[in-house]
């Protein structure tokens, strides 16, 4: 009896937080970690060094390792999911779309895939004189901005592919807006209003500063796959890319011709 009560007691003391995590210098190592300052060559030589115990070790060479496969899956300037992972997570959805028999009718069954292959115009307009390479960042970070705007449904993914190249891999459930309702809607609410400013101050004397008002834009591109479709993944990405670089050639002819006829009505 005296056994039983002793241990119910045991039972309701908390189990203290380890003092080694609330010192400093754990502390220093994590935000170092968290900032990209200190990895395992600091980790180490602090355990060496009696800094810290193999248990912070331990945790620290853990959350470490968590950082840096983040990282590896992260473009760095956008925070977006890499190329890595854009292969995969289409087999990922394939795979479960052609598995996918809703045992719960209560439940969203998947109904198909839209991959869209998007296109910021103008990056290497952004990045020249007499803007910058900064000018060209802020045109990356505004746009991606607005695709987590736009992409606010679970399971929606966007990819920075690389230079201005994004794409988009979105999951369509049954009883939902459909692929190509989806498509246009993310088309025009990308493209809607736009801008970034720039200003750029005079260095030298006699110079002004000056203000510009940039649009930004993308071109768009896109492919449905549906259950049971033979097509690859490459087949499907190719599909989207071409719809884009199409959609981005008749939008340059367009601009050409509007060129034209402003000059001849001079």
């Amino acid at each position: 009896m005296y056994m039983k009560s002793k241990l119910e007691g045991l039972k309701k003391i908390e189990k203290p937080v380890p003092a080694r995590m609330e010192s400093p210098y754990f502390q220093k190592l994590k935000e170092e970690i968290s900032s990209g300052e200190s990895g395992n060559e600091e980790l180490d030589t602090a355990l060496k060094g009696g800094l810290i115990s193999s248990e912070d070790h331990h945790v620290l060479v853990s959350e470490l390792s968590k950082i840096l496969e983040k990282a590896a899956i992260t473009d760095p300037l956008t925070g977006l999911l890499n190329r890595r992972t854009f292969i995969p997570k289409i087999n990922k959805l394939r795979k479960d779309l052609n598995e996918s028999v809703s045992k719960d009718q209560r439940k969203l069954r998947l109904d198909s895939i839209l991959v869209v292959s998007v296109d910021l115009e103008g990056l290497k307009f952004f990045n020249e004189k007499p803007y910058s390479h900064d000018v060209g960042n802020k045109a990356l970070i505004i746009f991606t901005n607005k695709l987590k705007e736009v992409l606010r449904r679970d399971g929606d993914s966007a990819f920075r592919l690389g230079g201005d190249e994004f794409a988009l891999v979105l999951p369509i459930y049954t009883n939902s807006e459909s692929a190509e309702k989806l498509y246009a809607r993310i088309q025009k609410e990308i493209n809607k209003l736009l801008h970034l400013s720039v200003q750029k101050v005079a260095t030298d004397a006699g110079m002004q500063n000056r203000e510009w008002d940039l649009l930004i834009r993308a071109t768009f591109g896109h492919a449905i796959a549906k259950r049971g479709d033979l097509r690859t993944v490459e087949q499907l990405i190719t599909e989207a890319d071409t719809e884009e670089r199409n959609a981005k050639d008749e939008r340059n002819i367009h601009r050409k011709n509007l060129e034209q006829q402003k000059f001849s009505t001079l």
